[in-house]
């Protein structure tokens, strides 16, 4: 549970996703932007294609629109990061 409580902001959540992405073998190719990535990965999890863009877009408000991220959005990045970790989704993640 530390693991998810320790994000302090869309940017760190972010990261924990190119983690998860590339643990799960599709990692951030050279060149790819935020959002191409979040739509490569949501080809291959299509079952977490609203987590994915949850944080895809609070990252992209945060970075390029200067916007600081409140504790609610911050707290459903959480839970979207929460779902990404369920053992439901493992077997989709191995056979990638």
């Amino acid at each position: 549970i530390s693991f998810f409580d320790s994000a302090e902001n869309a940017a760190s959540v972010y990261t924990r996703l190119l983690v998860w992405g590339r643990r799960s073998g599709v990692g951030l190719m050279s060149g790819e932007t935020p959002a191409e990535y979040g739509n490569r990965l949501a080809q291959h999890f299509p079952d977490l294609d609203d987590e994915i863009a949850r944080i895809i877009h609070a990252f992209n408000r945060e970075i390029y629109g200067q916007v600081t991220i409140d504790d609610n959005i911050l707290f459903r990045l959480r839970l979207a990061q929460r779902r990404m970790q369920r053992l439901r989704y493992w077997t989709s993640r191995l056979k990638t």
